[in-house]
């Protein structure tokens, strides 16, 4: 179900924390035998505010939260400790000389974090996608955090790499 059942009910004024809180106790009731909360796609103000409820509930319990595709900004202050467990993110290079673009196809990219692996960059620089995407770098997760590296950082590696490999961009 969801966290805020019918979004009607949460007011956008002043009372809006309190009738979040009240739809969480409302809608988030889990049995002693269920062990697992799984949080798709929290993002608005709303969500960022049931989030921090569901974790102060369960937080310290047996059960386990998982938050799928996480998009809250800040991120809340009760998941600053938490482990990044998987993470992808397809990204897409292109030059920035536009002739080139002509000459070869973008490379595909995957920034991806699969626990207990450090963050990996990957590219694909084959026109059909068919060959396959190559190791560009690793960095450990202990040194970038739960968002990962920096894209800046993830686009010198991609260049680093297509310097050395066609001596271009």
């Amino acid at each position: 179900g969801s966290l805020l059942g019918d979004p009607s009910h949460i007011s956008s004024g002043p009372d809006m924390l309190t009738d979040v809180v009240q739809a969480v106790s409302d809608n988030v009731v889990m049995d002693d035998e269920e062990n697992l909360i799984i949080l798709l796609s929290p993002h608005t103000q709303e969500e960022m505010i049931a989030v921090r409820s569901v974790i102060g509930k369960y937080g310290t319990s047996n059960k386990t939260i998982v938050l799928v595709n996480c998009e809250l900004d800040p991120l809340p202050r009760e998941l600053i400790r938490t482990d990044v467990v998987y993470s992808i993110l397809p990204l897409i290079a292109a030059s920035r000389n536009p002739q080139e673009d002509e000459e070869r196809p973008n490379p595909k990219i995957v920034l991806l974090r699969r626990y207990p692996k450090d963050w990996e960059i990957y590219v694909d620089i084959t026109p059909s996608g068919e060959g396959g995407f190559e190791l560009v770098d690793t960095i450990p997760a202990d040194q970038v955090g739960n968002k990962g590296p920096p894209l800046d950082y993830v686009a010198s590696r991609i260049k680093k790499h297509l310097q050395q490999r066609f001596d271009t961009y």
